[in-house]
């Protein structure tokens, strides 16, 4: 099987092309840490998404009005759980594109 020869123009002459070819059998990119450039910096550890609280709701079946009052505050509180969800994540995300900005990749 051929070998696949990796080439870079270096420059244009008239009509003519001049390329360089590039010896690649040496190179090779050393593992990420902290403070060596790996490819790219090994970042801080980001835990995973803490696990929702919110839960799913079903349609009132109330009859009278102490009864819708009692459903309308559940079903508040299960906005508020998935609110307090939601802030848990952006922030989890908000952590994860600070590392890419920064070049680094949590491990």
């Amino acid at each position: 099987m051929p070998r696949i020869q990796t080439q870079r123009i270096t420059r244009l002459d008239g009509g003519n092309q001049i390329v360089e070819v590039i010896d690649e059998s040496g190179a090779s990119i050393p593992a990420p840490t902290a403070s060596t450039a790996g490819g790219v910096k090994l970042g801080a550890t980001i835990a995973a998404a803490a696990a929702a609280t919110a839960t799913a709701d079903t349609a009132s079946s109330a009859t009278d009005v102490a009864g819708l009052l009692a459903d309308h505050n559940d079903l508040v509180n299960k906005y508020n759980a998935l609110l307090a969800d939601a802030l848990v994540l952006r922030n989890t995300i908000n952590a994860v594109l600070t590392q890419l900005k920064a070049q680094t990749i949590p491990i």
